[in-house]
């Protein structure tokens, strides 16, 4: 089961049946044989949950099963969902649907990305699984979502080490289903996905009023899917497909009449958002904007040119092509089968045999009758659907008075302000999807990301703990990325590598574990100016504080030394004490000499001390001029809080580098709210 032969946006589904706990054993050269029982499966699940098949609007194709003979035989489908990602969802449901009805029946679900039910619960994948390892792994069982685990590997030596076979996946399967199952993150998360359906599927509809030529709105009610059709025509169509619109020759306005037309709430909004201008040549007259009756008519002419686009299409192949009429239909046993299923369920509950309801519900059953039992593809669905248009055109009895006369008592049109998402809801929608957890919640340090309970020091404290981890050879580690099961001693590994190296490593110094080179092989290229003191193991950090403090001080008058923020008051002077290494001294003594700066604060204006100063040292007369000016240490958390909002404030709530490694870390910065980085 390869993902990379599916085309774009489609989904594919195999079921294949366990024989108790040996898993399947049969071969393609069984097929003949299984045929029947296939057959009757694919009718079974077609009963069961036929009235979910029927009344879910398609946005491209619906779902169908058929018998497959390969790898060997077990019933199959794939559904193209276009742009509706919810479709491809609504598939998963009825696949775990019938996984419960068919205990038996074990289920791969995948598109052209892959597995995209890890994709969904990847926050909770184990650290083994990744999509080079995880081709046959992935099922659908008895209700539950089943990952065949890391340590059953393939018997196939060609397979390599990571892959196995389906047969064996099934195995295990039926052998183990406890030791198969996904653990219940994966399992909540899945279930959250797909929460609500069947009811949803009544939410997912639109009901819209729309001035359309008679026979669109006829064969709008006839034939629903061809209504599905005509829409992705119009919203996909290029300036070739734009030429059958100039004439409009089979759907004229002279015959427009109000109707109601029921769509998906993703087809409403591509016909909505869409600008559309028709050919005046064509009468199609539009009226301002403001006029009540402008979005009837603007929806009607784009739903009328989507179905002279697909005629269009037809005519290439309209004598070629053999179209399945409902009279012939009525007459198959499967379909008395299906239609049987759908009058006993809740599709056909309270609905009056003979009423308008009752017609356009058997037109829909009847609609995707056919369409489900189409398998083999000869032609493109353009061409396909055209046919079938022109076909009926012939044929199609439409009454206009008729049509008139109902359009004076429709159903009131659905309200549409679900199009307009204010920044609020946007935002709550994207912390609610991108927040790891189900149900949204952050399980690193309970940030939400809201101005009134953000804490800016979680940003340097989650950037410091980042900071002192270890990072692999692959790049950085999260705190929940980290995986060592075979108990490495880093220390132990570094002494190994420093013996091998000849590298200089002290245990007895406080060095955190890092390590010094002797370098010894470079002394000849030293630096002449660079005059670092030399002394005892343990005072090379204390040396190169000194240096440090003596280059923040040179750099201080300058641009790059003035663009940073510097501490204030009580911190200033800790800092300073802390890279002079004097922390232990009195407060107002730094190198033996009393701080100017107090000296001034205790009322000395002319800055002399009035207690005798120790003999200057000649490393400290270089600094006189320096400390005259009241040097303050450069504040590294403050800095680095500011330049992390500014950057977050320049993305403008776009993914961004700053915004994406704090997500990472667990903190949700909340948005800017108009302020500049530099008034906060």
């Amino acid at each position: 089961m390869s993902s990379s032969k599916l085309p774009d946006n489609c989904v594919q589904y195999d079921v294949f049946l366990l024989d108790g706990k040996k898993g399947v054993r049969k071969t393609a050269a069984a097929f003949p044989e299984a045929l029947p029982k296939l057959e009757a499966l694919c009718d079974e699940v077609y009963a069961l949950l036929g009235e979910h098949f029927v009344d879910y609007i398609w946005q491209a194709e619906p779902f169908r099963l058929a018998p497959f003979k390969k790898p060997f035989p077990h019933v199959g489908g794939r559904t193209v969902f276009g742009d509706a990602i919810e479709d491809e969802w609504f598939i998963v449901y009825l696949l775990l649907e019938l996984s419960k009805r068919f205990e038996n029946a074990a289920i791969a679900v995948y598109d052209n990305d892959g597995q995209f039910l890890l994709i969904e619960a990847a926050e909770y994948l184990p650290a083994w699984l990744g999509p080079e390892n995880s081709e046959n792994r992935v099922w659908i069982y008895r209700g539950q979502i089943h990952i065949i685990p890391e340590v059953v590997k393939s018997k196939a030596g060609d397979n390599g080490a990571e892959d196995i076979s389906i047969e064996e996946a099934l195995a295990w399967l039926a052998k183990d289903p406890k030791f198969t199952a996904a653990s219940k993150d994966i399992q909540g998360f899945i279930r959250k996905r797909i929460a609500g359906y069947p009811k949803r599927i009544a939410e997912t509809k639109q009901i819209s009023h729309c001035f359309v030529p008679a026979a669109v709105a006829v064969l709008a009610k006839t034939r629903p899917s061809l209504l599905s059709a005509a829409v992705q025509a119009f919203y996909l169509r290029d300036p070739i497909d734009l030429r059958a619109c100039k004439a409009m020759k089979h759907f004229p306005p002279e015959t427009r009449v109000l109707s109601d037309v029921v769509t998906s709430k993703l087809q409403y909004a591509q016909l909505v958002q869409q600008k559309y201008h028709p050919d005046k040549r064509t009468g199609w007259d539009m009226p301002t904007p403001d006029d009540p009756y402008y979005k009837s008519l603007d929806l009607g002419v784009k739903i009328a040119s989507g179905f002279e686009i697909l005629c269009a299409y037809g005519e290439r192949v309209k004598d070629a092509m053999q179209v399945l009429t409902y009279e012939e239909v009525e007459s198959d046993p499967l379909w008395k089968l299906f239609w049987s299923g759908l009058e006993k369920g809740r599709f056909m509950k309270d609905v009056t045999p003979g009423s308008d309801s009752y017609r356009t519900k058997l037109n829909k059953a009847k609609d995707f009758f056919i369409e489900s039992r189409r398998t083999d593809e000869v032609y493109i669905p353009r061409e396909r659907y055209g046919a079938i248009i022109l076909q009926l055109l012939r044929t199609l009895d439409v009454d206009v008075n008729a049509l008139k006369k109902r359009s004076l008592v429709l159903p009131p049109a659905d309200d549409d302000s679900w199009l307009n998402v204010s920044p609020d809801q946007l935002d709550a929608l994207l912390r609610e999807r991108s927040a790891p957890g189900v149900g949204g919640s952050n399980k690193h340090n309970g940030s939400t990301g809201s101005a009134s309970n953000f804490d800016p020091s979680t940003i340097t404290d989650s950037i410091k703990k980042f900071m002192e981890s270890v990072s692999g050879f692959e790049g950085a580690e999260f705190a929940d990325e980290k995986d060592d099961p075979h108990g490495m001693d880093t220390r132990k590994m570094d002494q190994a590598i420093g013996q091998i190296l000849e590298l200089n490593i002290s245990d007895g110094e406080e060095n955190d574990g890092r390590v010094s080179s002797a370098m010894t092989d470079y002394s000849d290229e030293e630096d002449p100016d660079l005059d670092l003191p030399q002394g005892k193991p343990g005072q090379l950090e204390k040396n190169l504080q000194e240096y440090l403090q003596r280059m923040d001080r040179e750099l201080a008058k300058t641009a790059v030394g003035q663009s940073f923020v510097r501490q204030n008051g009580a911190a200033a002077a800790n800092g300073a004490r802390k890279a002079n290494g004097t922390e232990n001294q009195h407060p107002g003594f730094a190198n033996g000499k009393r701080q100017h700066s107090i000296n001034s604060q205790n009322g000395n204006g002319n800055g002399h001390s009035q207690h005798k100063k120790a003999a200057p040292s000649a490393e400290s007369d270089s600094f006189e001029d320096d400390e005259e000016d009241d040097y303050r240490p450069v504040d590294v958390n403050i800095n680095l809080l500011k330049n992390i909002l500014e950057s977050c404030s320049s993305e403008q709530g776009m993914a961004g580098p700053a915004s994406n490694m704090l997500k990472r870390m667990g903190v949700n910065v909340p948005p800017n709210n108009g302020k500049d980085s530099d008034d906060e």
